[in-house]
């Protein structure tokens, strides 16, 4: 296992179940990936893909079925509840805070966290649409420059956000029913049949858009 890595998600398991004594699973997370170094990671998914819950696993607010969430090489649901603030900023809408259970773990049990200042960012899908995103974008640029990792879900409805999104963004990860995978640049992302399949005619205008671009640059040399 790599503790040097900003942000290592081991084998993650979420499940959430319906009934008292016949349970059902209704839904089950499951990610295995890395991030080494300060980057800006954009995540995407449909609605209901798990990307938010994921983000309150990293932030420490729900606990995981299985597996473990390292930042820093520090387990953040083994940090005191009150210090996990000091290791991940959760930025919120105020239309996604949700309750979770915690662990049964008293506090006095856990451990104190090793960093005074959060150096991982989550940020739960700003709207692409509102005049400050390019502020927003340019706060993400600064904050990877001061070392820091960011991480935030995008939800693109135009070739604009798409645009957006690819200049931002150093890694992808890809949400779909549940399962989380990485991707590494933003060319791999658009070869992605099931990435494709969620942009749908998105990815197709963001395929023109590039070709009229590459056209321009070739008649202006």
């Amino acid at each position: 296992m790599n503790t040097s890595s900003f942000l290592r998600i081991n084998r993650l398991t979420r499940s959430h179940t319906q009934g008292q004594f016949r349970k059902k699973i209704v839904f089950h997370l499951q990610a295995d990936f890395n991030i080494d170094e300060p980057a800006i990671v954009g995540m995407l998914g449909a609605n209901g893909a798990g990307k938010t819950t994921l983000l309150e696993l990293i932030a420490g607010n729900d606990t995981p079925t299985s597996g473990n969430v390292l930042c820093h090489g520090q387990d953040i649901h083994k940090v005191k509840y009150m210090q996990r603030g000091r290791i991940v900023k959760h930025h919120r809408q105020p239309n996604h805070t949700r309750k979770f259970k915690q662990s049964l773990k008293p506090d006095f049990m856990l451990e104190p966290a090793r960093h005074n200042e959060p150096k991982i960012h989550l940020f739960d899908e700003p709207d692409m649409g509102d005049w400050y995103i390019s502020l927003l974008f340019d706060k993400f640029r600064a904050l990877k420059e001061q070392g820091h990792l960011v991480f935030f879900c995008a939800h693109p409805l135009s070739v604009s956000d798409l645009g957006l999104v690819r200049d931002v963004c150093d890694h992808y990860v890809f949400a779909q029913e549940g399962s989380f995978r990485q991707v590494t640049d933003f060319e791999m992302l658009m070869k992605d049949d099931q990435v494709r399949d969620y942009f749908g005619s998105l990815a197709e205008q963001m395929d023109a858009a590039d070709l009229a671009s590459a056209g321009r640059r070739r008649a202006a040399q």
